[in-house]
């Protein structure tokens, strides 16, 4: 049986993406990371957050507001029990990064 992804808490989060754990905590507000919960409550995050994480940093710093990322679904589980994003979340992902290089597309064309 392989072994389940390594749960992190909010301030592994935070050091690995750069970011504060109070910007982790509005993200989630805002609906753009979903993260697993304990039992008494504690917010536990998987790999695929730091990827998510840090593609909406990349992306803002390219000039894109937040309301560029959709939502995480709601009602649905985030992740799979291995951890991983579910098809939803990837498909957004896609889109989002689509439109990324669409936007770099046109703006980087040659004249």
């Amino acid at each position: 049986m392989p072994k389940p992804p390594p749960l992190l808490t909010i301030g592994q989060l935070a050091a690995r993406t750069g970011i504060a754990t109070s910007a982790i905590r509005f993200y989630e507000s805002k609906g753009l990371i979903t993260p697993l919960r304990t039992e008494s409550g504690q917010r536990r995050f998987v790999a695929s957050d730091v990827r998510r994480i840090s593609f909406i940093l990349i992306t803002q710093q390219l000039g894109f507001s937040l309301a560029t990322f959709p939502p995480c679904p709601k009602g649905a589980p985030p992740r799979d029990a291995t951890g991983n994003a579910s098809p939803e979340d990837s498909t957004t992902s896609l889109r989002t990064a689509s439109a990324v290089f669409r936007h770099f597309a046109i703006a980087f064309r040659p004249a």
